[in-house]
């Protein structure tokens, strides 16, 4: 997928954070990359590169309707651009910010953590990890937890 947006950047090894629609913050750039880098390890997986893109909603509904066949908005999307090597990650994640931020209202957390929770979920889909139903969701979920406690409960970063 990789498009160029020219938005802000911020890289982090093979992890490319870009900005788009949404503030630049580098404490978040660095939040999203202890997050990937925890799913990398914990899957253990070669890093190829992956980009983050945090977005609009409009955009999402499109990238949803004009790749997936999806004519909704949402969340989180993943582009696998890998070859069909089992250990190399290679892609691009979006995340729609202005989605993050109401789901993290709900959940009474602010809007970074669940944008690092979007991310684990797009980073696993990028480790082969998929969900065609409700178990293999609630799998993929309770594996996403796990990560996003790594993350914030062992120090990887402060919350």
């Amino acid at each position: 997928m990789r498009r160029g947006f020219g938005a802000p950047r911020f890289k982090h090894g093979g992890i490319f954070i870009e900005f788009v629609d949404a503030d630049t913050d580098a404490r978040l750039s660095s939040m999203l990359a202890a997050g990937l880098n925890s799913v990398k390890n914990g899957e253990h997986k070669t890093l190829q590169g992956v980009t983050v893109v945090l977005t609009s909603d409009a955009e999402l509904h499109k990238l949803n309707r004009d790749y997936l066949g999806v004519d909704a908005p949402t969340d989180v999307l993943s582009f696998d651009l890998s070859d069909d090597s089992q250990n190399i990650v290679e892609g691009d994640i979006y995340i729609s910010v202005i989605r993050a931020s109401a789901q993290a209202a709900e959940r009474g957390e602010p809007a970074e953590v669940e944008i690092v929770r979007l991310a684990i979920h797009g980073m696993l889909h990028l480790c082969r990890w998929d969900h065609t139903d409700e178990m293999s969701l609630n799998s993929m979920l309770e594996r996403g937890e796990l990560y996003m406690k790594e993350v914030f409960n062992r120090g990887l970063i402060g919350s």
